[in-house]
C-alpha cells in the first residue's frame, strides 16, 4: 500500500511518496505525505519514509527525535543511533510489533542522509544503497525498474520520482497519486 522513491545526487537527497492506504480491501487516499524532513537542534537533517504499518510512520513522523551524530561514520550512526531512535519511539508509543524484548517493527523505512539512501528493514538491520536511487513499499520494484530506466536521463530529480511513482501507481493496485516530494 505504498511507494515510497529516494534519488541522490551532488550530496542532496529527494524522496517521494504516494498517497494511497488501503484497509479491509478498501482504498483510501490520505491527505499526508509518508515522507517527512526531521531535522535536531545541531541543525543535522534526515528524511525519512517507509512502506508497511502507517501507524509505525506516524508515530516516528511526530515522535522521532534525531540523536546528534557524534561518530565518526554515518552508517555507523544510522546502524546505532536512528535505529536505536526509531525502535525507543515505537516502544514509548505503544507499537503492537515492538512490544516484545527485540526490535521487530511492521515497517521497511528509508532514510536520506548526508546524501545517501539507507534502508531499514523491520528487524533494525540497516543496508546502505550503493546505486543513486532505492524504493520501498508494495511498488518499490515497479518504481526501482523505472528509477534504473531514467537514471542517466537529463531530466530534473523530481522528474525522475514523478516517473517512478507513476510507473508503480500503474502496475501496483496500492499505489496512487497524489504524490508527494521532498529534500534534503
Amino acid at each position: 500500500m505504498t511507494c515510497i522513491v529516494g534519488y541522490c545526487e551532488g550530496g542532496k537527497v529527494w524522496m517521494g511518496s504516494d498517497s494511497m492506504a488501503c484497509r479491509s480491501g478498501c482504498k483510501i487516499i490520505i491527505d499526508y505525505p509518508k515522507i517527512s524532513i526531521i531535522e535536531n537542534d545541531e541543525g543535522d537533517s534526515i528524511l525519512i519514509g517507509g512502506g508497511g504499518s502507517l501507524r509505525e510512520l506516524m508515530i516516528v513522523k511526530h515522535s522521532f527525535e534525531l540523536p546528534t551524530n557524534s561518530r565518526k561514520d554515518d552508517m555507523e550512526f544510522v546502524l546505532l543511533d536512528v535505529v536505536l531512535e526509531i525502535e525507543n519511539c515505537l516502544t514509548v508509543n505503544k507499537s503492537s510489533a515492538t512490544a516484545n524484548e527485540n526490535f521487530n517493527c511492521l515497517t521497511d523505512f528509508l532514510i536520506g542522509y548526508h546524501g545517501k539512501l539507507y534502508h531499514i528493514a523491520c528487524d533494525g538491520g540497516v543496508l546502505s544503497e550503493s546505486l543513486c536511487y532505492a524504493s520501498e513499499g508494495s511498488g518499490g520494484e515497479v518504481a526501482t525498474g523505472a528509477m534504473y530506466a531514467v537514471c542517466q536521463d537529463a531530466i530534473t530529480p523530481e522528474e525522475k520520482i514523478i516517473i517512478a511513482l507513476e510507473a508503480s501507481a500503474r502496475h501496483v493496485d496500492s499505489v496512487s497519486a497524489p504524490f508527494h516530494i521532498l529534500s534534503i
